[in-house]
């Protein structure tokens, strides 16, 4: 049962909080994936894998337009209603997509990546 743990969630990144009512935010998610990496060899009868790198990525869905630069490079703080936290000391802004449909918002998907 859904308990409105999110309402309140925000994320800060280039000098803009989204999660306020000038850019409230829809959906937002922290991934954190690493890739199978085979290292199997001819002796082998099945394969085998071990983790590769992990990969970071955060993605939000906001209400509006914010003027996000692709590729843009800073600071990333989401703050979950619930307390918890990430921080992406240096972020890469990979992706700033709007859309829209008749009778909606017009929202934008933004998505970050972390930068060594």
């Amino acid at each position: 049962m859904a308990d409105n743990g999110f309402n309140g969630s925000t994320l800060v990144f280039g000098g803009v909080t989204y999660g306020t009512t000038t850019f409230p935010i829809v959906s937002m998610s922290h991934n954190l994936t690493a890739e199978a990496v085979d290292v199997s060899g001819a002796g082998n009868s099945e394969k085998l894998y071990v983790g590769g790198q992990t990969d970071r990525e955060l993605q939000v869905e906001v209400v509006g337009t914010p003027a996000a630069a692709v590729p843009s490079t800073g600071a990333l703080t989401v703050t979950w209603f619930d307390g918890q936290s990430h921080a992406i000391t240096s972020a890469l802004c990979v992706e700033c997509s709007e859309s829209g449909s008749v009778n909606g918002a017009i929202t934008s998907t933004l998505r970050f990546k972390k930068v060594s």
